[in-house]
């Protein structure tokens, strides 16, 4: 049996690099190449169609109960380089990958849009704390499966996220 390990995907770089050994463990050079080519250019058009767009405040919550402490992404996760290829602003630019956050620290920040787990997008409403949030008073808490996001899927994410962010529909 082999087995094929990759690194961490903390970048939509990486997700390329993945799937360049994938092709050729798998041998599928060609349809390999042609994969990852149609990604990288819908991930291209995808940012273009959002310069000169405002710029929301966004954040990636994972919150596996309402009165938990989330964790969030920072600096140096794919979560991260999304959001701004979107055309969005991470309100946690300054932190470095996967943190607890505080609930304080997400009202201090106050983001426009929250991005989380399909199965956890009613934690963020439920927590009294969190009720006065730009995301939860607009209802623009949204759920993204965190194995689409470091994915083949990821132009399929950006997609979502642009959607989110800009009212746009790509």
């Amino acid at each position: 049996m082999t087995v094929l390990t990759t690194l961490m995907l903390t970048s939509v770089s990486d997700i390329f690099a993945s799937m360049r050994s994938v092709r050729a463990a798998v041998g599928k050079e060609l349809e390999g190449s042609l994969l990852i080519e149609q990604i990288a250019e819908d991930v291209l058009s995808m940012e273009m169609s959002v310069l000169g767009e405002p710029k929301r405040t966004a954040v990636f919550l994972y919150a596996s109960s309402a009165d938990a402490a989330p964790y969030a992404t920072g600096t140096g996760t794919i979560e991260h380089e999304l959001i701004l290829r979107a055309g969005g602003t991470d309100v946690l630019s300054d932190i470095e990958g996967f943190v607890h956050v505080s609930f304080e620290e997400i009202l201090k920040r106050n983001p426009d849009v929250i991005f989380t787990a399909p199965s956890q997008i009613e934690n963020i409403p439920r927590n009294p704390l969190l009720q006065g949030l730009a995301a939860v008073r607009n209802a623009r808490v949204v759920g993204i499966r965190a194995s689409e996001v470091a994915s083949t899927q990821v132009a399929e994410v950006l997609r979502m996220m642009i959607d989110t962010l800009h009212d746009l529909k790509l």
